[in-house]
C-alpha cells in the first residue's frame, strides 16, 4: 500500500494562478511571477527526490458520460498504482489531475499511468509529465 504525503504543494497556488487568469481573483503581477517560480522550484526538488509527476489536464467535464470517464479513470488509476512505494493525487475537480508518484519504480508507475489516462482520453484531454500544467501549457508571465 502506498504511503500517501498529505502536503501538495502544488494545487493551492495553480488555483490562485487560475483564478487570476479567469478575472476572478485579483493578483499582483509579482505574485504571480513569484508564485510560477515557487512551482519549479518546487518540482524540481521532488524530481531530485525521485518522485515523477503526471498531470491530465482535462477541464470541467460537462457532460455526464464524461464526468463518469473521469471517475473510472480516477478509480483505476487508484488499483493501478495501490502496490507503488509512494502515491499523492492532487489537482483541481474543474481543471486537472496530478499524480505523483516515488520509490525506486516511479518512472515505470508513471508510464503506466499516462498509458492509462491515454486509454482513457476522449480527444481532448492533455497527459502531461509535469506537476504544473499551467506551465506546461505555455501560460508564462
Amino acid at each position: 500500500m502506498p504511503t500517501n504525503d498529505c502536503y501538495d504543494p502544488f494545487t493551492f497556488p495553480l488555483q490562485e494562478i487560475r483564478a487570476h487568469d479567469a478575472g476572478t481573483r485579483p493578483l499582483e503581477p509579482r505574485l504571480r511571477t513569484e508564485l510560477l517560480a515557487t512551482l519549479l522550484v518546487e518540482e524540481a526538488e521532488e524530481c531530485a527526490w525521485g518522485r515523477r509527476h503526471l498531470s491530465l489536464a482535462h477541464g470541467e467535464a460537462l457532460d455526464p458520460v464524461e464526468a463518469d470517464q473521469l471517475d473510472e479513470l480516477f478509480a483505476s488509476l487508484g488499483e493501478l498504482l495501490c502496490d507503488a512505494d509512494w502515491v499523492r493525487y492532487g489537482g483541481s475537480i474543474d481543471s486537472h489531475l496530478t499524480v505523483t508518484v516515488g520509490g525506486s519504480d516511479a518512472d515505470s508507475w508513471i508510464d503506466a499511468a499516462a498509458a492509462l489516462c491515454s486509454r482513457y482520453n476522449p480527444g481532448h484531454w492533455r497527459v502531461l509529465m509535469t506537476a504544473c500544467p499551467l506551465l506546461e501549457a505555455n501560460q508564462h508571465p
